[in-house]
């Protein structure tokens, strides 16, 4: 953990900048990726109870990281990329450490966020690979 410290202490703002704006993109598609998951498993027919569940509990992963998506992650790059612009600008003062720290804590963000996607993608592609769903302890709906 020390070496990705004192590396990112000598990254460049500009280099910083740069790999914020990348994230906004790789967030945004992650958005517009879970939108049509969400759509393509809206329009799944199910067989049975079990495979409602488990659809169910997956959509609401889904829409929950979407929220998390457009209420916070959106918002926080955003607002880091613009405070880096106006540094750039000169039209704020500048506090590189202020700056480094809160990249370090969207970059926590981003991987945290990283991971629950593909999460989530194997789930969907489970559902979709999945021939059907069984009952598991000879448990059957009546």
């Amino acid at each position: 953990m020390e070496i990705i410290n004192s590396y990112q202490l000598e990254i460049s703002l500009e280099s910083l900048h740069f790999e914020t704006k990348e994230w906004l993109e790789e967030v945004q598609f992650y958005l517009c990726e879970l939108r049509l998951f969400n759509t393509m498993i809206t329009h799944k027919k199910t067989r049975n109870a079990l495979e409602e569940q488990i659809i169910a509990d997956v959509m609401i992963n889904i829409r929950a990281v979407m929220d998390e998506i457009s209420e916070k992650i959106i918002k926080d790059l955003s607002a880091h990329e613009k405070y880096l612009s106006g540094i750039f600008l000169n039209s704020i003062d500048v506090n590189v450490k202020e700056y480094r720290q809160k990249h370090k804590c969207i970059e926590s963000q981003i991987r945290s966020l990283q991971k629950k996607i593909y999460f989530l993608k194997t789930r969907v592609y489970y559902i979709f690979k999945k021939e059907q769903f069984i009952y598991r302890h000879n448990y059957t709906k009546n």
